[in-house]
């Protein structure tokens, strides 16, 4: 948190930090979302950085003025990447923020640098994005196409460096593929990570008005935490091989042609589902899959819902947990986790 203050008053934009005005992120206004697009994509391919909604700039520097609440709200992770992602080729996976200071909310949005390639704009939008197009950052703080060789050598640079450091932090991975159970230092970034995908399921409030509290759950992990072991084009890829269906409903659910229900978020996969069975019980699925081999998944249970329709007392059926049990050992053992990884299953009532 220190870092995101210091951050918000250093008081000049660089090649890594923007400043933005106050204002609502809002998909309709498709204009302001693309100028932000814009410096994402820049910032991206130039050496990641940070972009601060809430300081404005006028005739003596930049002023700290903040954000409503109706403002701050509208600024949500996953929100901000499914627009993103229509226009970043691959896609970008930023974080977003919110801190206060001197009694002032403030977005941040991370940007982290490309990893092995870099990001293309593949849409246009009038007056603010062209396609295809390389974003970086220029020596006057602008988001510019790439239009000089030094910024094309500098993106080839890069590219070749990161994908040297890819390669280093694999075979140490392989190294150190023999140990047993996580460190401190790892579980708590675990730890870390289940928090957010809490977070994450908690802001798809499917059914409020219900007060659910039946849920099946379970997460997954390597023995070693490594922040970004797989591309996101991996998780792809191992979401497709990855299948369970016990019962005619897959545990991994995953449809890559609704961006609203299945999309990128700051680093990883996640989709979250909210439908009714043929019986009309209600359903909601949600699960998230980080970079680091973190895995979540949480899914309200039949039996719940079926006695709120049938006005009933709860109940667990155990043939459902059986099955729910045997999907997520088949899944772990798909060969999208690490051989040394450790499985946490529990049932919320």
């Amino acid at each position: 948190m220190k870092q995101l203050e210091e951050i918000l008053l250093q008081g000049y934009e660089s090649k890594d930090l923007d400043y933005k005005g106050p204002c609502q992120w809002d998909e309709k206004d498709k204009k302001a979302c693309c100028e932000i697009v814009k410096d994402i994509l820049a910032m991206a391919n130039t050496l990641g950085g940070y972009i601060v909604i809430g300081v404005k700039e006028n005739d003596k520097g930049f002023e700290c003025q903040g954000l409503s609440v109706e403002q701050a709200k509208s600024f949500e992770t996953s929100r901000l990447n499914r627009f993103l992602q229509n226009y970043a080729d691959p896609p970008i996976n930023a974080l977003l923020k919110k801190i206060e200071h001197d009694g002032m909310t403030f977005a941040i949005i991370e940007v982290p640098r490309f990893s092995d390639t870099p990001h293309i704009c593949q849409k246009d939008y009038p007056s603010v994005l062209i396609s295809p197009a390389l974003y970086v950052r220029t020596d006057t703080n602008e988001s510019a196409p790439i239009n000089s060789s030094s910024d094309f050598r500098s993106i080839v640079e890069n590219a070749i460096r990161n994908r040297s450091d890819h390669m280093l932090s694999s075979m140490r991975a392989i190294l150190k593929g023999a140990s047993i159970s996580p460190t401190t230092s790892d579980k708590e970034k675990y730890e870390e990570q289940f928090r957010s995908a809490l977070e994450g399921f908690a802001s798809f409030d499917a059914y409020p008005d219900k007060n659910y509290s039946g849920y099946r759950e379970s997460s997954f992990f390597p023995s070693r935490f490594e922040e970004f072991r797989f591309s996101i084009d991996d998780l792809r890829e191992a979401i497709k091989r990855a299948c369970a269906n016990f019962h005619g409903w897959p545990y991994l659910y995953w449809d890559e042609n609704k961006t609203s229900v299945s999309h990128t978020v700051q680093d990883g996969l996640e989709t979250h589902l909210t439908t009714h069975s043929s019986g009309g019980n209600d359903r909601f699925d949600f699960w998230r899959l980080h970079q680091s081999g973190f895995f979540y998944h949480r899914v309200l249970m039949r039996e719940e819902s079926y006695a709120q329709l049938k006005d009933r007392p709860p109940f667990m059926e155990l043939g459902d947990t059986a099955r729910y049990v045997g999907a997520a050992i088949l899944i772990m053992g798909s060969g999208l986790f690490h051989r040394n990884a450790h499985l946490i299953i529990t049932g919320i009532a």
